[in-house]
């Protein structure tokens, strides 16, 4: 009996290769087999019309939820299987299941490969083939020592080109042979030339007759475009507005698309000043959209091209307030992506001169309200910049002018609620840099205030997806700070309020990444609250659910440094945590092992950025040794810490822990100093239970 799958190929690549995904995902299922050739019997059976459905993962599945149940299922359910190589994906631990699994399902015959980029078989940092495809595997799902030699195609630069690229994967997937498709491709590529001819020949005569109808529509024709320009500029900013509650993606994404679509039928040339503003703001729409949506090479590549179409309006009128406004929210968006993956330099260079072209609009106008909203916006960018360079008392001085000029806004008119919600965003800015100095009361104070003009604006519209948002975040952080006052019980009540809050938000647009970084995030934050307070069979279950959303989520955008740092190395340490304090020591070992093998010698991780997650394993490995008495390790990873540059309340109470395992105390002005409001102990969290 002929097997059947529901799909003919699963696509597994990583995300750093998605364009590639994508380009060849369309390619297979557009792609049609020649009339002369559908039904001939192959190898595999009757050759098909079209090669539909191709499963694509990071399509066909949520990025939230349990992932691996349908995923193994969907390996199952495909004929072949098509690995798109290159260093990154020979890196991914999910490519590297997939293919191992889908070779203990199917065989080794039935994986294809597109190389995308690297070398095959380099055994180095250019290396594009993973394990799982350098190996066979047996019938357990174990990696065997015989290698393998899988079929691929060449789609780097210098390789097949995308039409033969195609045509071999069609080949391997239908048994067709490849000779045999290139000629009718050549033949039909061939008909296409000569129907274009004949269409022009036909589009000449046509024109003629046009001509002459010509000068009558003119008219006409000038009165849709203005109605159609007065559409565009209705949908970038009132609908926008209008919309921007409502928080999902696929509507701000369809009124970007709209407005590209109507500019990509004119010429850029063509197009006057105005639109050309309009087109950039579209841009600037459709690279928040896929920023959102986990595309940061996507989002800055929109950008890049709105910050060149601005730029080069603003040299032929640099006077002109909205040439400057346009200009300023493309260098904003270029130095927020550079912010996102931590270039801080460039961030800071593009956050200053966006300070600038809002300071000069207020000067030209000093009464215009929507200036000032951009030069408080402005500042807010400067401080954030300051606060994640631990230049915390300059990000507060950035925050307070801030909050000076958008609070007077937002209490001239209580109905502005945009206004509101910019408000509420520089109270919990300035809790953020209050907190890093140690101010934790006058921290707590900002984060009150933040929630109560969210619960402000959600008394106006409860459904206000960037109020719900807020106030998720700030449960959280509130949940934070009253961990660090060593209230536990009422930290994690908060920290769970914060969590569902956060987890209901995923669920009404699972594309958001935003939303699903904050779940780890809050996730996170619920663990480390039920580990101090015990609850350590609930802290691993929800640490399980954490670490496979930040997996997920690291896979979706590796380029996001903070995603590694902040979300998945937390979930990691405590992962390890757990372990000890369940009595689970040689998994715990393990696993301390795997997490210096992932991140001590990456550069992209360096122990500044994640001095939490470096902090808790080198005091982890240091007690461990210590409880079965071995202290040789502790001043290594005193030292370790303190090179860290420890700044952070948890860190300083790490160190703070340590220095009490030593023999003799350090002299008093080589002591860790903590703030004189912090009562976090991390005591229960690093010491594991003793055996009975």
């Amino acid at each position: 009996m002929a097997e059947t799958f529901r799909y003919k190929a699963f696509i597994s690549y990583s995300h750093a290769d998605r364009r590639v995904a994508r380009w060849l995902h369309k390619a297979l299922e557009t792609y049609r087999l020649p009339a002369s050739i559908v039904g001939q019997e192959t190898a595999l059976g009757p050759a098909p019309a079209r090669l539909t459905p191709i499963f694509r993962d990071r399509d066909e599945l949520p990025v939230a939820g349990e992932l691996n149940v349908e995923l193994y299922k969907a390996l199952e359910q495909s004929r072949f299987l098509i690995v798109i190589a290159s260093p990154d994906s020979a890196r991914s631990r999910w490519v590297n299941e997939e293919v191992r699994y889908f070779k203990q399902q199917h065989g080794e015959a039935r994986v294809l490969v597109v190389i995308a980029d690297g070398v095959p078989g380099a055994g180095d940092a250019t290396e594009c083939f993973g394990p799982a495809l350098l190996h066979k595997v047996d019938e357990s799902g174990a990696l065997s020592d015989q290698p393998a030699e899988p079929l691929a195609a060449d789609a780097r630069p210098d390789g097949d080109g995308k039409r033969l690229v195609r045509l071999k994967l069609v080949a391997g997937l239908t048994g067709v042979p490849l000779g045999q498709l290139a000629r009718r491709d050549e033949i039909r590529k061939q008909r296409k030339l000569i129907g274009y001819a004949t269409a022009a020949t036909v589009l000449a005569v046509s024109m003629t007759v046009l001509a002459v109808m010509a000068v009558r529509g003119q008219i006409e024709a000038d009165r849709q475009r203005a109605e159609a320009d007065g559409l565009v500029e209705f949908m970038l900013t009132d609908l926008r507005m209008q919309l921007e509650p409502v928080g999902r993606l696929e509507i701000f994404n369809a009124v970007g698309q709209r407005a590209m679509d109507y500019y990509a039928n004119q010429e850029i040339g063509a197009l006057d000043a105005d639109s050309l503003g309009r087109r950039a703001r579209a841009l600037h729409l459709v690279g928040e959209v896929r920023n959102l949506e986990a595309d940061s090479e996507g989002a800055l590549e929109a950008f890049d091209e709105a910050r060149d179409t601005t730029a080069e309006l603003l040299d032929r009128d640099p006077d002109n307030p909205n040439r400057i406004f346009d200009h300023s929210q493309s260098t904003f968006w270029v130095g927020y992506i550079a912010w996102q993956r931590g270039d801080l330099e460039a961030a800071e260079r593009h956050f200053r001169e966006y300070n600038r072209l809002a300071g000069q609009l207020v000067a030209i106008d000093p009464d215009n309200t929507a200036w000032q909203v951009e030069e408080s916006s402005s500042l807010v960018n400067l401080g954030v910049l300051l606060h994640y360079e631990n230049r915390n008392p300059e990000a507060i001085e950035y925050f307070q002018r801030s909050l000076a000029i958008i609070g007077a806004l937002a209490n001239a008119d209580r109905d502005d609620l945009e206004n509101q919600w910019k408000l509420a965003q520089g109270h919990a800015w300035l809790a953020d840099a209050l907190q890093a100095t140690g101010a934790l009361s006058a921290a707590m104070d900002q984060r009150r205030k933040e929630q109560a003009v969210y619960a402000g604006i959600l008394a106006v519209d409860d459904r206000d997806a960037r109020a719900l948002e807020g106030s998720a975040i700030a449960l959280l952080q509130i949940a934070n700070l009253t961990m660090l006052k060593g209230e536990y019980p009422s930290a994690l009540d908060v920290a769970r309020m914060g969590l569902e809050q956060i987890t209901q938000l995923t669920e009404l647009d699972p594309a958001n990444s935003f939303w699903q970084d904050t779940a780890v995030l809050g996730a996170n934050r619920a663990v480390e609250a039920l580990m101090l307070n015990g609850e350590w069979i609930e802290a691993r279950e929800l640490n399980r659910r954490a670490l496979q959303r930040a997996q997920v989520m690291v896979e979706v955008d590796s380029t996001q440094v903070s995603r590694t740092t902040s979300g998945l190395m937390n979930a990691r340490w405590m992962e390890i945590a757990i372990s000890f304090a369940l009595e689970e020591k040689e998994r715990a070992r393990t696993q301390l092992l795997r997490f210096h093998e992932d991140f001590g010698r990456d550069p992209n991780f360096s122990k500044q950025d994640a001095a939490l997650p470096w902090s808790m394993v080198h005091a982890i490995e240091a007690v461990d040794l210590t409880s079965i008495g071995d202290a040789s390790l502790l001043p290594s990873a005193i030292a370790a810490i303190r090179d860290l540059d420890p700044v952070l309340p948890r860190v300083i109470a790490v160190l703070i822990y340590l220095e009490g395992f030593l023999p003799e105390r350090p002299p008093a002005e080589d002591r860790a100093i903590q703030a004189e409001e912090v009562f976090y102990d991390p005591a229960s969290i690093i010491t594991p239970r003793k055996d009975p």
